[in-house]
């Protein structure tokens, strides 16, 4: 009776240790497939920098908008004027002072900085 018992304790426990390692893994693979946010503009791939201003420095002109987004799950596309994270028709503004960087106007007050990523 009590190597019934064993085996049967055994058998549980072996069944919840196999169950909490595969929603273990499962929670890993969800959290770990999305990329940074990023821009493919101009031939440069930029990534966000999570810094807002209220107001675009001097010299900044508007330089064109989001015209494709792609899933942040996938890698990123080079096609120009794509995100992985924006809205179409967001607006982006450069210097050709500055190539390094790019802004985006995400609310009326609020611009978003994007630098160069290295590939």
């Amino acid at each position: 009776m009590r190597k019934k018992i064993s085996i049967f304790c055994l058998a549980i426990s072996f069944t919840f240790l196999c169950i909490g390692c595969a929603k273990s893994d499962n929670a890993e693979q969800i959290q770990g497939t999305d990329y940074k946010p990023m821009i493919f503009v101009n031939g440069t791939l930029y990534g966000d920098t999570g810094k807002y201003v209220n107001t675009l420095p001097d010299n900044w002109e508007h330089i064109g908008d989001i015209e494709n987004v792609v899933s942040q799950s996938e890698p990123m596309v080079k096609e120009e004027f794509t995100s992985n994270t924006l809205t179409i028709g967001d607006e982006i503004f450069g210097s050709d002072s500055e190539s390094n960087k790019i802004y985006v106007k995400v609310s009326t007050d609020k611009f978003l900085l994007y630098e160069v990523m290295e590939e």
